[in-house]
């Protein structure tokens, strides 16, 4: 597990899965997550299975301009990623969080989902 911000394209050369997450700012990726997907290049996600979350307010108006997790999911896909599963929110209670009760074992418990069958 790295910060986005220090993840080197070598370092994804031997995954066969990659997660990426990212709070949603301004209905979008944050802007470290957003410079990553733009400089990935295809050749570090082409053919392995990729997933994506984001972290969100759970105010009903930011339904209407979006949010990250789906754009994240997209981006992968689009450099050639599998993408194996929905892109997944999770809720926040205020802008800088903290995760809303509960949420940190939903958490859990989609990754459990996202790593079943590839012991």
């Amino acid at each position: 597990m790295l910060p986005v911000g220090e993840v080197e394209p070598s370092d994804l050369e031997s995954l066969d899965l990659l997660i990426a997450g990212a709070p949603t700012q301004a209905a979008s990726p944050s802007p470290p997550m957003k410079d990553f997907l733009e400089n990935l290049p295809k050749s570090a996600v082409e053919g392995v299975d990729v997933a994506a979350f984001d972290t969100r307010m759970t105010t009903r108006w930011l339904k209407i301009i979006g949010y990250a997790a789906g754009k994240i999911g997209k981006q992968l896909k689009k450099k050639g990623g599998n993408l194996v599963m929905k892109a997944e929110p999770f809720y926040v209670t205020g802008g800088k969080g903290p995760l809303k009760e509960g949420e940190m074992e939903r958490a859990a418990e989609w990754a459990k989902e996202l790593v079943k069958g590839r012991e």
